[in-house]
């Protein structure tokens, strides 16, 4: 049984208005911690939470925050960082740039990562509570890649690989799949017709 070419996959139809409700979401480079990644997850005005890891050996710390619109109508994300430092408050208000990035009172900004590593919609599951989390494999390097497949209560990490020019491969559970990536519609094709959509 021969894995397809990513190029020979058709390409699926986007997941357009979760995009729009989830834009903020995603996976996110903190200058300050270059090895390491951020995560944020949620819908406006509803628990959510950021989970994030400082370097490839460190601890992973779940953070709670909730995303509302401020004043002006802007995003914000008001964040809970005193699980991740005693001395750090349980109150940071910060905010979502029309670019994505996150700025913090202190100057900080997260950046949104772009490419193939990202936060997305997998088409054949409710979104968020089923996601898809692609991020570089801080331990192998390269175009390694490690998947966060989040089910409800369930996560578990599995391997793939960033094959450039619009191509993933992925070791899920029993099998290797070929994924065509199309980095201007943010989307994942898979042969058994599945999409994943990155917001």
């Amino acid at each position: 049984n021969e894995m397809p070419n990513p190029k020979d996959i058709q390409n699926g139809k986007a997941d357009l208005d979760g995009v729009k409700k989830f834009a903020f979401n995603g996976v996110y480079r903190d200058k300050k911690h270059p090895e390491g990644y951020r995560v944020l997850v949620g819908a406006i005005n509803k628990e959510g939470s950021v989970t994030m890891q400082d370097t490839p050996d460190g601890k992973t710390y779940t953070l709670c925050t909730k995303v509302f619109k401020d004043e002006s109508g802007e995003l914000a994300l008001n964040m809970d960082f005193s699980s991740y430092r005693e001395s750090y408050p349980n109150d940071v208000i910060a905010t979502v740039s029309k670019n994505g990035n996150i700025k913090f009172p202190d100057g900080n900004v997260w950046k949104k990562e772009v490419g193939v590593i990202g936060v997305y919609i997998d088409g054949f599951a409710p979104y968020p509570k089923y996601r898809r989390i692609i991020r570089k494999d801080m331990v192998t390097k390269g175009n390694n890649l490690a998947v966060d497949m989040v089910s409800g209560k369930k996560t578990f990490v599995v391997c793939g690989q960033d094959l450039g020019k619009g191509g993933v491969v992925i070791d899920f559970p029993g099998k290797t799949c070929a994924g065509k990536v199309d980095t201007y519609l943010g989307t994942i094709s898979w042969v058994d017709g599945n999409v994943w959509t990155k917001v």
